[in-house]
């Protein structure tokens, strides 16, 4: 398996891979593989799961070693705040020699000397920006070191493909048959009864969607989400038929498209249009991704599918938030460009994260409580800037005039005190009227 991604030498240890099915039952003959051919104690990936934790789902130990996987479960974000402050630069959290490491980072020395950790390796596992948990190798060999940093960012992509298919199909396997509003609930089936029908050789393609709130300015909370969920799979149960609709986890759902009289390219299309033709009145907006049509063989046909409608509706988000930076001229031409983007709307006096790397986007709130919270965090020299650059921006969003001529933006360079530590942060706000004649700023940090 690794050899197809351009590694040499070290198919011998994964030769087995291709045969496997199942993303876990791969990760786990992986994780094997990784830790006899570095010689390592452990090999493990940290999940994270629907609290903002992290739980440790796959592990491999040496003989002798101790397993750690039923102790590391629901690891709070604070208790690997260290790993993620190298995560954050992009950076890998790797040292072959503890004792020099010491001179490194004082903090994470004194956690990891107690764990008898000589040499380690760590990365974040990352799908389309978005936070998956981490992948781990403690006490390789000196002799491999080398050879393990080498090929880490590889291996570390692969692990993140795994995780996020594991999880797409644990969804899959439990969700449950979406049920039109006409249809009473007797009648539904769970999704893999669905998948168990798709005849052997007939065409067949799946559609992946995502909803969101289009007014991010309306707080959400789980009665507005509710009816959102509702209106959305009756919606798509009226276009794609009931019993072919499903809702999966959070805000997802797939459509399974069955004979060619439902797979003609041009209609399907216009279908995925009407969705959000339809939604719109109701401030709700759907990403989709839809799979190549195929000859169904057997569930992992299915799984493809599902994967592969995913991986496009991941596109179409990207695409989404690239949007934004393009638009509002944010700096720098990539989805990196900012870490978080906040949309706010003074005259309601509400925000909404619609993007944030390391946490869970839409959250929402008051502003002006918000702000408060944040001047806590602040440098305390910088708080009287702070505070006046949060005030100039306040008062220019009621100047609907100047705000007519075009997006203005605005950026503050000041300093925020993070884990007893100073760190820089640039702020910028873009500023513009809404079509309805509000003033909306959008806030993203560097």
């Amino acid at each position: 398996m690794l050899k197809t991604l351009g590694i040499d030498g070290l198919s011998e240890n994964f030769s087995d891979l291709h045969t496997l099915k199942s993303p876990n039952d791969i990760l786990e003959t992986l994780l094997a593989g990784i830790g006899e051919l570095f010689q390592c104690e452990r090999v493990y990936v940290c999940k994270k799961n629907e609290e903002n934790g992290y739980d440790c789902i796959n592990e491999w130990v040496s003989e002798g070693t101790m397993p750690k996987k039923h102790l590391l479960q629901n690891l709070p974000h604070d208790g690997v705040r260290y790993y993620y402050h190298y995560f954050k630069r992009g950076q890998i959290l790797t040292f072959d020699d503890i004792e020099a490491f010491r001179n490194q980072n004082e903090e994470l020395y004194a956690i990891l000397k107690p764990q008898r950790l000589q040499s380690m390796l760590c990365l974040q596992l990352r799908i389309d920006d978005r936070d998956l948990g981490f992948f781990g190798i403690d006490n390789p060999i000196p002799e491999k070191y080398a050879e393990m940093l080498n090929i880490a960012a590889v291996i570390g992509r692969y692990v993140s493909i795994l995780v996020h298919q594991q999880t797409l199909e644990s969804s899959i396997k439990d969700g449950e048959l979406s049920r039109s509003a006409a249809k009473d609930a007797s009648e539904g089936q769970p999704l893999p009864a669905r998948i168990l029908q798709i005849k052997e050789g007939s065409q067949a393609a799946v559609v992946y969607f995502e909803v969101t709130q289009r007014d991010h300015g309306v707080t959400r909370n789980q009665e507005i989400l509710r009816h959102m969920l509702t209106h959305t799979e009756r919606l798509l149960g009226s276009i794609f038929g009931a019993l072919n609709v499903f809702r999966l986890e959070e805000l997802g759902f797939i459509a399974i498209l069955e004979g060619s009289e439902n797979l003609d390219l041009p209609l399907l299309q216009e279908r995925l249009t009407s969705v959000n033709l339809a939604l719109d009145p109701f401030g709700i907006f759907a990403f989709s991704g839809l799979s190549a049509v195929r000859s169904y063989r057997n569930m992992a046909d299915f799984f493809d599918m599902v994967y592969q409608a995913n991986g496009k509706m991941l596109h179409q988000k990207k695409r989404y938030r690239d949007f934004y930076t393009e638009k509002y001229h944010f700096n720098g031409n990539s989805a990196a460009a900012f870490r978080e983007l906040v949309e706010i709307h003074p005259e309601r006096d509400s925000y909404m994260v619609l993007y944030h790397e390391y946490a869970s986007a839409f959250e929402t709130g008051s502003f002006s409580e918000q702000l408060q919270r944040m001047q806590r965090f602040v440098y305390p020299e910088d708080r009287e800037k702070y505070t006046e650059f949060w005030q100039a921006q306040l008062a220019l969003s009621r100047n609907s005039a100047e705000l007519r001529e075009g997006p203005q933006t605005h950026h503050l360079h000041f300093r925020m005190m993070i884990d007893n530590k100073t760190v820089w942060e640039t702020l910028s706000v873009a500023m513009y009227i809404a079509t309805n004649g509000e003033a909306v700023l959008l806030c993203y940090t560097q």
